[in-house]
């Protein structure tokens, strides 16, 4: 928990200088007016490509990913290295706490997520099935 509150004290406020900017930038306003990437996705990914700290946006939207690398391939390509999906983090706590500890604890979410259910479908190859399903890959 102590993690938690260090990454949440550490996160990027934006002042008022910032929110005027984000307001009026052309990049949120056509993120925003594209299919699948709702008016907060398009200010997170508008606020990533302004700030140059190594912020990083975690998401589980795959839709809100490929709208994205679709529809705005050369800023896709900028700030792919700065976004984590789902499965990147399921597959970070496999390398740290071992595919098992994993399983055993998402199996219960499985029928929330269809990348559970395909990844926990063969638990042999859950690390390859999360691969394959990384919207970013």
């Amino acid at each position: 928990m102590r993690r938690v509150r260090g990454m949440v004290a550490d996160a990027y406020s934006i002042d008022d200088a910032m929110a005027d900017r984000l307001a009026n930038d052309p990049f949120r306003l056509a993120l925003a007016n594209t299919p699948d990437i709702d008016a907060g996705e398009a200010l997170l990914l508008s606020l990533l490509a302004f700030i140059d700290d190594p912020s990083v946006l975690v998401t589980g939207d795959k839709r809100c990913i490929a709208a994205f690398r679709n529809g705005f391939p050369d800023r896709f390509a900028l700030l792919k290295n700065r976004i984590l999906s789902f499965e990147q983090c399921l597959l970070m706590v496999c390398e740290a706490r071992g595919t098992d500890y994993v399983i055993d604890r998402v199996r219960w979410a499985s029928s929330c997520d269809g990348t559970l259910r395909l990844a926990l479908s063969d638990t042999k190859d859950f690390e390859a099935a999360l691969q394959s399903s990384d919207p970013l890959r």
